[in-house]
């Protein structure tokens, strides 16, 4: 019963602050990370990839809301054991690496629970297109295709320039991932 009020507690008060401060409305955000994917099997085993893009955003005057729009490139990596490849013929016993590279556009929107502060956490939410590729040991030598991305995010805003954020990339199973950058945000901060 503790917890449950304390975790009341926490949360009215981060809502009762989310009264802004004026904050300047037009921001941009350049990041880098990196990504693990969210699908795998026997077969496989999830590696580090990478993650790195840019978003512009405008903050909505007198409101905790920004919306903007992103480009980012997210790669879902995985190592394949060799001797698990049907449809590679005349492939060596060796661990292969496959990357799964999706280029997202998106449209996005934020909440920023403490817009203007030194330390302001927010959620939001991004859709659009993923363009995809698969590639063999870095070699993204396959026709590529395109899907709908649905790019989930939380994440904290440091010093109102500094963004370390949590984001899930959605889309066909291979490309999924979760990234976890971190950018720095050029305007944005006190009017």
């Amino acid at each position: 019963m503790k917890k449950i009020l304390l975790g009341l507690f926490l949360a009215t008060s981060l809502l009762t602050n989310a009264q802004n401060l004026s904050v300047k409305n037009w921001e941009l955000e350049l990041k880098f990370g990196g990504t693990l994917p969210l699908s795998s099997n026997n077969t496989t085993t999830a590696q580090l990839g990478p993650a790195m893009g840019a978003e512009v955003r405008y903050n909505l005057e007198d409101s905790p809301f920004s919306l903007g729009a992103k480009i980012d490139l997210t790669v879902a990596r995985k190592d394949i054991n060799g001797k698990n490849i049907v449809t590679m013929p005349n492939q060596s016993d060796e661990i292969r690496e496959m990357g799964y590279r999706t280029i997202n556009l998106s449209v996005l929107g934020d909440y920023n629970f403490r817009q203007g502060r030194d330390i302001n956490p927010f959620v939001g939410v991004g859709l659009g297109l993923g363009i995809q590729h698969r590639g063999e040991d870095a070699v993204y030598e396959h026709e590529g295709h395109s899907a709908m991305t649905l790019t989930p995010r939380v994440g904290v805003e440091l010093f109102r320039h500094i963004r370390v954020t949590c984001t899930a990339t959605i889309t066909k199973s291979d490309y999924s991932n979760i990234g976890f950058t971190l950018g720095y945000v050029f305007g944005g901060g006190k009017k």
